[in-house]
């Protein structure tokens, strides 16, 4: 059986990931939103942003949590985990809720979609590290029962299922030129955003 010190370890790389991955994401699809101008890789960004502070979150929790009991908390500090789960909600539906008005007056005024090719590749490339971060965190969350780590986990699945539908909205401007699908297919993550985050 692992040592607490272990699934501390555990806990607090998980998290590590989180964070290293959301700011590298951030940065790719910030450049293929300059190239493209596409609206559902602007709300992937926007989600992805959100992913940042809620793995900082999700970081800065899982360190208090791991600190033994003190004289001011005599019961340790696991409930910063249930807190930061919470911010994590907050984060994610407030992404959502910015996404889906930018999108209803991009179907008022419709942009043109540059170099969806470019677009592509960065979804697809952010989908394979978001696979790979949510298998080893849903791992660590299953071996240390970590709030923090399963909140992570629950959002980044959600990224998996928002980039696979920026990488459908993509191939469909790209081949048949329908821009309101980019539109569309915003709103919807959105919506789904605002689900999870309730």
């Amino acid at each position: 059986m692992a040592s607490p010190e272990n699934y501390n370890y555990l806990k607090k790389s998980a998290a590590a990931a989180g964070v290293f991955l959301a700011v590298f994401l951030i940065i790719l699809k910030f450049i293929a939103f300059l190239k493209t101008d596409s609206l559902a890789i602007f709300s992937s960004l926007a989600d992805s942003v959100t992913d940042l502070l809620a793995s900082m979150i999700s970081f800065i929790a899982v360190y208090f949590s791991t600190k033994p009991a003190s004289r001011s908390h005599r019961y340790g500090y696991g409930k910063s985990e249930a807190l930061s789960a919470f911010l994590q909600a907050v984060f994610v539906g407030a992404s959502g809720f910015f996404v889906i008005i930018d999108g209803i007056k991009r179907l008022i005024h419709p942009i043109q979609i540059e170099q969806t090719g470019m677009g592509i590749a960065v979804m697809l490339f952010s989908i394979f590290a978001t696979f790979l971060l949510v298998i080893y965190q849903t791992y660590v969350a299953r071996k240390t029962q970590s709030l923090a780590i399963k909140a992570d986990t629950a959002h980044y699945t959600v990224d998996f299922l928002t980039n696979s539908m920026v990488i459908v909205s993509l191939i469909l401007v790209h081949f048949f030129g329908f821009i309101y699908f980019d539109v569309i297919a915003a709103l919807f993550i959105s919506a789904y955003l605002l689900y999870n985050a309730y």
